[in-house]
């Protein structure tokens, strides 16, 4: 008589056993992949939120930027329909390097070749 390898002197084969060990397996695969899931997930909302407050701050850089371009544009205006304007601010405000610019102003440029 054939003795198969299921048949464990002992120890009885029990389908019960079985779906209880296949729905542990898939239990414990279904927790780690929602762990991965969560982490996954907490990076992406992490880069966003960074990408977010970049954008943010570009947009108010922007926004100030803007008002002085306006400002100036005014102010140039007013100078060229000869209206009176304070010439030395204008020229001042003229030659000042822009927000976050590193490049130095006009007037100490080397000269190009």
């Amino acid at each position: 008589m054939e003795q198969d390898a299921v048949d464990v002197p002992g120890r009885m084969w029990s389908l019960r056993r079985e779906w209880s060990r296949a729905f542990t397996v898939m239990l414990a695969l279904l927790l780690v992949s929602a762990a991965a899931t969560i982490v996954g997930v907490r990076g992406v909302v992490d880069q966003l939120s960074g990408t977010a407050l970049q954008l943010h701050r570009e947009s108010v850089t922007v926004a100030a930027l803007r008002a002085d371009i306006m400002a100036h544009e005014q102010i140039a205006h007013e100078l060229l329909s000869g209206q009176p304007v304070e010439r030395s601010a204008f020229v001042q405000q003229q030659q000042r390097s822009p927000v976050g610019s590193t490049r130095p102003p006009r007037s100490s440029r080397p000269a190009a070749v």
